[in-house]
């Protein structure tokens, strides 16, 4: 049961991280350009 529990919440972490990397990678060139101004 823990141990299924714990796969979950593993799954969900790396799931937000992607989720994260793809939004900062798309936010990435804005703050660039923002910041050169």
């Amino acid at each position: 049961m823990i141990f299924l529990q714990s796969k979950i919440f593993i799954n969900k972490a790396k799931f937000i991280h992607s989720q994260s990397l793809i939004f900062l990678r798309k936010l990435g060139p804005v703050v660039w350009s923002s910041l050169s101004f």
